[in-house]
């Protein structure tokens, strides 16, 4: 990213956090210390239901991610300035 594809890989065990900025909303997954469990934060207010019971929405459908940082443990692993279509996708394998 920016036209890149980027894969940013985790050791088990290790804490993952995601950052994303889109529009004036941040949103950020994390899991705990230990790699394990998962936490969503953000401001849901700025979301509506989507599509499907799986899915929100953000109130603005015009903006786009600005920024994307994603840190292992307490090191940053990879930041940068997004630039339109802009996908993030966060898996277990």
């Amino acid at each position: 990213m920016p036209g890149n594809n980027r894969t940013v890989t985790f050791s088990p065990g290790q804490q993952c956090t995601v950052a994303v900025r889109y529009a004036s909303t941040d949103i950020t997954v994390t899991t705990g210390n230990n790699g394990q469990g998962l936490r969503i934060m953000t401001d849901f207010g700025s979301f509506h239901a989507g599509a499907t019971t799986s899915h929100l929405a953000h109130n603005n459908a015009n903006a786009k991610i600005s920024r994307v940082t994603v840190t292992r443990g307490n090191q940053i692993a990879f930041d940068s300035a997004a630039s339109g279509g802009t996908t993030v996708t966060i898996s277990y394998r």
